[in-house]
């Protein structure tokens, strides 16, 4: 049985303006709750967006298990909660977050109140499809700053990214729509007629950037040697001197950077996950 009505009625929506955003009837939101019809595949992302949960939690499936063995799962975000700034000698870089990462950032940087140094790279997820890893050597200040006194950076659903990542789009219901409009714009690849360039923005969604110490950036397609590469910096460990990652990888060329100078590597999450789906497979 699903649980829609459940999920509806948690956010006091009425199955009219639940049927207006979906652009069905009423009635069709009714057969769909009492279980006379089944619920369209096509409708089942929009209901996931709109009632923000996963689409197996809308159809009453256990996934606890499931959402366990994928570490950061694709939906496994709690409510969004606000914006962690870090602060740079070039900069700022802004990262909406929800309130699972606000506790963990708030517990890993006050285990250090006793002025010990941060051992090994800080790493999080945000709500804009960003897997950070975050060197704290070169970080001058932290803010955690809530929504409710400072509006957050643009972020979308992890259906959006996860459409948008692996182009072309399929057919998409009203809701997923927009939240893929809205990713589009956030990227800024229209091209020279204002029409979404839907090759650019899967290039940038299936790219890392590398931040340098002095603010200098680079955005490399996240190959599947580089995502491998990227393991090292998720065992939590000091990084020694001269410790170098590979970025990128084509045509014979590699780029290798000194991690000792880089500020944040910036993973996109949806394809980070599509490789390590893909290295499972070939296991």
């Amino acid at each position: 049985m699903n649980t829609l009505k459940a999920l509806r009625t948690r956010l006091h929506m009425t199955q009219k303006q639940v049927a207006e955003r979906l652009d069905t009837t009423q009635q069709t939101i009714q057969r769909w709750e009492s279980g006379q019809t089944e619920i369209p595949a096509a409708h089942l992302k929009d209901l996931s967006i709109l009632l923000g949960c996963r689409i197996e939690e809308l159809l009453g499936v256990d996934t606890q298990t499931k959402r366990n063995a994928e570490g950061f799962a694709r939906a496994r975000h709690d409510l969004p909660w606000g914006t962690f700034k870090v602060s740079f000698s070039f900069g700022e870089r802004l990262y909406p977050i929800d309130e699972r990462e606000r506790d963990a950032l708030l517990e890993r940087f006050h285990s250090q109140i006793d002025l010990k140094r941060q051992s090994g790279w800080v790493e999080f997820t945000t709500l804009d499809n960003r897997l950070v890893f975050l060197n704290p050597t070169f970080a001058l200040k932290l803010d955690l700053v809530s929504d409710e006194e400072e509006e957050m950076p643009f972020f979308a659903s992890p259906e959006a990214y996860r459409a948008l990542t692996s182009a072309p789009l399929k057919k998409i219901g009203p809701v997923l729509q927009d939240e893929c409009t809205g990713v589009l714009v956030s990227l800024n690849v229209a091209d020279e007629r204002g029409k979404p360039d839907m090759d650019k923005a899967a290039e940038k969604l299936n790219s890392l950037e590398v931040v340098t110490c002095n603010g200098q950036s680079s955005t490399p397609y996240l190959s599947d040697d580089v995502a491998t590469s990227v393991f090292v910096l998720s065992d939590d460990g000091e990084i020694g001197p001269n410790t170098f990652l590979t970025v990128s990888v084509g045509d014979g060329n590699y780029e290798i950077v000194n991690l000792g100078n880089i500020a944040a590597i910036e993973v996109s999450v949806e394809a980070y996950l599509a490789h390590l789906a893909k290295d499972g497979d070939d296991a």
